[in-house]
């Protein structure tokens, strides 16, 4: 069985143009939003070989990682990796442990709403107006900027009084297991179904101070542009004619940015956007956690061990195991998850060809993964390592916890999936190991 050849690309990345040395902020509890607007590689020409190794319908093929000599990791450690060519399992410690996996949960996220919603989907906010008053009809939409505020003013001209709808989502507003001064820590925004920029204050992107009310927020930025005077949260807020709709981007665009950057916002939106998109309507933070459990179970994957309070990360309640992380991978790559890790993946998955069920779009997830010395949150890693370049992950870091769940191509041009989750050890040592482990993959 041939792997598909996107997941087998070797992947050579031209020298970044300017070095930055970046400092590691530690906060009591933080993830991997970027702290300043993401660096944006040039566009190159990139000399990208498909490998498509010959291999036995039976996978019989030995892998090269075979007898695998994984480095060193301190601390509690998870790990599971697979070889994506033969799918022979090449190296396991404790893969099914329950540890805290930090923003390494957007991986099951992006999963989820991958296995279930159209990648070209969009979000539609409706604005209403009868003359004198606005309504919006909040959407979920929290890639709301100013380009889409603007069109809405035009569509109105003036207004007395401007309110927002947010019946769409319900429940609390921060899951448990957040750290309360996360807010203004800038690495999340009450979670209410429309924001500007992301609840952001003050800038359009990084870890600045988030609002406190950020769909109040997108009705003021609104009613100053139309002159209203009277601006408030209406969920009862009676029907009135449309006049405009703002449309969020694409969901295949806002995974990107979701993957790349590690946003919370985000992360948490698209996970509600899946389970309004199940009929849970409102929907809370549990309607939007049970939604992406049953997703993974509807595509063959083993939830057991997986508990999680939120789809950020962000909550320390979280528990995953590396078994569960390295699934959505092999699913991504093959259409189909196995049991165990580098069990048999090549069986139709559990309701694959039922209605939302969309397994194919599912090889997005390898594709927006960050890349090792290149972009997202991997942008300033793997320096100096013989994977940069060659290996795309998911990072996820909190107080004494790191992750990191991707793939890698070997030099053997075999392809690897790896998850890898570590607790109760220092950051920075513990990022150094994980980029470590990657790079000896990366010489098979």
């Amino acid at each position: 069985m041939k792997v598909f050849w996107w997941v087998s690309v070797v992947i050579a990345l031209v020298a970044v143009a300017a070095t930055a040395t970046v400092g590691v902020a530690y906060h009591q509890a933080y993830s991997d939003v970027e702290s300043a607007p993401p660096y944006e590689l040039a566009p190159a020409n990139l000399p990208v070989t498909p490998v498509e190794p010959s291999l036995a319908d039976d996978g019989s093929t030995t892998s090269p990682a075979a007898g695998f000599q994984a480095p060193a990791i301190d601390g509690q450690l998870g790990a599971a990796v697979v070889d994506l060519t033969t799918q022979e399992s090449v190296y396991e410690h404790d893969a099914h442990r329950q540890l805290v996996p930090a923003s390494s949960t957007k991986i099951a996220t992006a999963t989820a709403a991958l296995a279930s919603m159209d990648l070209d989907k969009r979000l539609h906010t409706v604005i209403e107006h009868d003359g004198a008053h606005v309504v919006i009809r909040a959407a979920g939409d929290v890639w709301l900027d100013d380009a889409a505020l603007d069109a809405a003013a035009a569509a109105i001209g003036h207004a007395d009084s401007v309110e927002i709808d947010t019946s769409l989502w319900s429940g609390p507003t921060q899951a448990e297991g957040w750290d309360p001064g996360n807010v203004a820590e800038g690495y999340i925004a009450p979670m209410e179904p429309a924001m500007l920029y992301g609840g952001r204050i003050g800038a359009t992107s990084g870890d600045v101070p988030r609002s406190t009310t950020p769909a109040l927020d997108v009705a003021q930025a609104l009613a100053d542009r139309v002159g209203a005077s009277h601006v408030a949260v209406n969920d009862n807020a009676a029907p009135l004619p449309a006049v405009t709709t703002l449309e969020s981007p694409i969901l295949r665009e806002r995974l990107e940015l979701m993957i790349k950057h590690s946003d919370n916002v985000m992360a948490e939106a698209i996970a509600r956007e899946t389970a309004v998109a199940r009929g849970m309507q409102p929907a809370s933070f549990s309607d939007a956690t049970s939604a992406t459990l049953e997703i993974l179970r509807e595509i063959g994957l083993d939830t057991a061990n997986m508990q999680i309070s939120d789809n950020s990360g962000l909550s320390s309640q979280n528990r995953l195991t590396a078994h569960g992380l390295l699934q959505c991978l092999q699913v991504a790559a093959h259409g189909a998850a196995g049991a165990e890790a580098g069990g048999d993946t090549r069986a139709n998955a559990a309701g694959a060809g039922e209605p939302g069920n969309n397994v194919g779009d599912l090889r997005s997830l390898l594709d927006v993964l960050p890349v090792a010395g290149g972009d997202g949150t991997l942008d300033d890693r793997y320096a100096e390592l013989s994977a940069r370049g060659y290996a795309r992950a998911k990072t996820g870091t909190l107080t004494d916890t790191s992750a990191l769940v991707g793939i890698v191509t070997g030099r053997s041009g075999h392809t690897y999936a790896y998850s890898l989750l570590v607790n109760d050890a220092p950051i920075l040592p513990a990022r150094a190991q994980l980029d470590e482990f990657v790079s000896a993959l990366r010489e098979h």
